[in-house]
């Protein structure tokens, strides 16, 4: 289990996706433990030109201000137990490690927009942790197998400011090739993906990656675990989040009754009395949204918060009871996904607010300004949870309080 000890911890959500929680003040501990959860689209990608695999999507960015080094300790409970335990240095947010002119020098193009807003954002907010929300590459623009060259690109801003990150997959990570006659690439060209196993195993292997693969009962899904956030002294878990692989690409668009299943028992092991508050993280949104947002163009007002609805929600049209099992616990305060990218609005749904990811990164539709959704949890003096969108130019939108 990993744990995040803070006394006050502030996240943020970008759609491309990075969502960002910001602690000042608290100590972070991470102690990771497997809870299957699944992931939502961060960065997208493609191949024939370094813009079109950049990211189109979100990233989940939970960020602490950290007065001592940053301990995890990884317990990974599979078929079998594996421990690993990784030391990260401590960061100091007046004197960040990576600049945004290093990051721009590594590509071009939309990557580099890309690359701008993910540095700028992570510059001012020094984040504890970054979570990539899914479409952290467009695997359907990549005509060869080894795509984990853009993966680490897409990520490199929290890799480079060494600030531990987890991901979730999206619809575009592993989706097969497509081929496109305006792209310059022969169509007898290789047509291989990179598998969502292979691209987490790459995760996995850089040093501040949180990231947890799921367990095999839950295949073909991937990386479905959870994360305590626990208070300065480490004596009593203030908050729990939860990672869930929503499908796409490679599978059915779908959170499977065996995930949701899979949810109920950890969450009923871990926070039993439900007394606990829990955010639910995953790549695209369920039918819910479409009832409790409001319609495609439609201003957006109260009870609703939110500075942009240009779109209909793209849903999950299967559902395999994971809104029924979250409903059913009173510790569940919002579900937080990407995939659209032209609204960043949050909704209430019966006891749980549902809330959409400001688009991230520059690949993919659309010429809305970009930015993040940050989450923020304040220990004191009463325990308070906060969430805002933060855009590219600084400006503050779409402020609202889960708990």
């Amino acid at each position: 289990m990993s744990t995040i000890e803070r006394r006050n911890f502030r996240g943020m959500c970008i759609n491309f996706t990075p969502c960002i929680v910001v602690s000042p003040k608290w100590e972070l501990k991470m102690s990771k433990r497997l809870v299957w959860a699944f992931w939502r689209h961060a960065f997208a990608y493609g191949l024939w030109s370094l813009a079109r695999w950049m990211q189109q999507s979100s990233m989940v960015a939970l960020m602490t201000r950290m007065q001592r080094n940053f301990q995890r300790e990884l317990n990974c409970r599979d078929s079998a137990s594996v421990s690993k335990t990784a030391h990260l240095r401590s960061r100091s947010p007046s004197s960040p490690t990576c600049t945004t002119g290093k990051m721009l020098g590594t590509i071009g193009g939309l990557g580099k927009n890309s690359t701008s807003v993910q540095s700028f954002l992570l510059n001012r907010e020094s984040p504890d942790f970054v979570v990539y929300l899914g479409d952290v590459i467009t695997a359907n623009n990549l005509p060869y197998h080894d795509a984990t060259v853009h993966w680490r690109e897409a990520i490199g801003p929290a890799v480079q400011m060494d600030i531990p990150f987890a991901s979730v997959f999206g619809n575009h990570d592993d989706a097969p090739f497509e081929w496109d006659p305006d792209s310059g690439i022969p169509p007898d060209a290789p047509k291989q993906t990179t598998s969502r196993k292979e691209l987490m195993e790459f995760d996995t292997s850089l040093p501040s990656s949180f990231s947890l693969a799921g367990p095999n009962t839950l295949w073909p899904s991937v990386s479905n675990y959870v994360i305590p956030i626990t208070s300065s002294g480490g004596t009593m878990t203030v908050a729990i989040m939860y990672f869930l692989d929503s499908g796409g690409g490679s599978m059915s668009e779908v959170i499977s009754a065996h995930q949701a299943a899979w949810f109920t028992a950890t969450a009923s092991e871990i926070n039993p009395d439900a007394s606990i508050p829990e955010l639910v993280f995953w790549h695209i949104p369920r039918i819910a949204y479409k009832q409790a947002g409001p319609g495609a163009n439609i201003p957006i007002e109260a009870p609703c918060v939110g500075s942009i609805n240009d779109e209909k929600i793209a849903p999950q049209e299967t559902e395999g009871g994971i809104m029924n099992v979250l409903l059913t616990r009173k510790s569940v305060k919002a579900v937080l996904v990407g995939h659209n990218h032209g609204l960043d609005w949050c909704c209430p749904y019966h006891n749980l607010q549902l809330c959409c990811s400001r688009h991230t990164g520059y690949g993919g539709y659309g010429t809305w300004k970009r930015g993040a959704r940050f989450v923020e949890i304040m220990q004191e003096p009463t325990l308070r949870i906060m969430t805002s969108v933060i855009l590219e130019d600084g400006s503050v939108v779409s402020e609202l309080q889960l708990v």
